[in-house]
């Protein structure tokens, strides 16, 4: 498809409105006309989320990426949004509550990685315990799987269940599901179980495209699911919405976001639910549940500090104690290393 030359200054011109440009014809020959409105859908969709226009084929000629690479085209689009309801106000009636009733990260928790290997052990299971007692953490996620940098992971997660249960501290497990096959999801799973719950971590495409339903059938009887949402999740199903995929994640799924406030890219608890953006009521009309038992929320922000460029908890207490009790934090070994547990506590 040969387009004429001053097609792209038109559909600039529509977009984003003002004088017709002097390259632009008054009058648009009708052979081209439905090809360029056309293409005006397909920008706006590009630009601003939604469903695909009927009109425009999922795969667009080269040429039309001319008009997203002009500045006032990505300016309109990527102008600041006003801000949104915060989560208390957005009516719990959109959609079902989540299906499972005091998950463990409804309330305050740490997530944990290494600190029991043995190899440079911060604490044992149940010096992790104590610690949390003693700082108010209600539940603690510890990551599996062959990302895990402690090698024993399936021993000190089963381990710290039975010393957590003893306490009143609930030990739930987080891993990457989005990698591996489904088998050996499943069989990671199962070596730690039994367990408080289950956080899939999804930060890409997943290997296996029936992964929502796989943890459901397997694991939704015997105990409550959630999903890390990070930037990535709305790539992790080949479907061809955003709804689509929020649809499939949202059915089983509590949702816990990587609200992560970082120098560079500052963002606000609710800020985070536009984060995980695909979830939130302005971007997706269905597909995601809200949440009883954390102020009927739609999702469990969790903070990290001291990391990938976040700042100290100190300069993050602000943000998130409007989320609060109903807040995580990555990672309980980061806390450690930087004295944060006062802090923590405090929010």
């Amino acid at each position: 498809m040969t387009l004429p030359s001053w097609w792209s200054d038109w559909a600039v011109w529509r977009i984003c409105g003002g004088s017709r440009p002097a390259a632009v014809p008054p009058t648009v020959p009708k052979e081209n006309f439905a090809i360029l409105a056309c293409c005006i859908e397909w920008v706006r969709w590009r630009l601003n989320g939604g469903l695909r226009p009927k009109c425009a084929p999922a795969k667009i000629d080269p040429e039309w990426w001319q008009v997203i690479s002009k500045p006032c085209v990505r300016a309109k689009y990527h102008e600041a949004q006003p801000p949104s309801k915060p989560p208390d106000q957005q009516p719990p009636h959109v959609d079902p509550p989540s299906r499972y009733k005091n998950a463990p990260w409804t309330d305050k928790f740490v997530c944990t990685s290494h600190g029991m290997r043995e190899v440079d052990r911060v604490w044992s299971p149940e010096q992790l315990i104590q610690r949390c007692l003693q700082y108010g953490v209600k539940s603690i996620g510890t990551q599996i799987g062959a990302d895990c940098p402690d090698p024993d992971w399936a021993m000190h997660t089963r381990q710290l269940y039975i010393i957590g249960q003893a306490k009143g501290i609930p030990v739930w497990s987080w891993g990457r599901a989005d990698y591996a096959p489904w088998l050996q999801v499943k069989k990671d799973i199962r070596s730690v179980m039994p367990l408080a719950g289950f956080s899939a971590d999804v930060e890409q495409r997943c290997q296996d495209q029936q992964l929502p339903e796989h943890l459901r059938d397997e694991f939704a009887d015997e105990m409550p699911l959630s999903v890390v949402a990070t930037g990535g999740i709305d790539q992790s199903l080949d479907e061809d919405s955003v709804q689509a995929v929020a649809a499939r994640w949202g059915d089983y799924f509590d949702f816990i976001g990587q609200d992560y406030h970082k120098e560079d890219l500052p963002l606000t608890p609710d800020g985070g639910e536009n984060f995980v953006y695909w979830r939130s009521t302005a971007k997706v009309a269905h597909g995601f549940r809200h949440l009883p038992d954390a102020n009927n929320r739609w999702h469990i922000p969790m903070g990290m500090s001291n990391a990938e460029g976040t700042p100290p908890m100190k300069d993050q207490v602000d943000l998130f104690k409007p989320y609060s009790p109903h807040i995580g934090w990555w990672d309980a070994e980061i806390i450690e290393a930087n004295g944060e547990w006062p802090v923590f506590a405090s929010i």
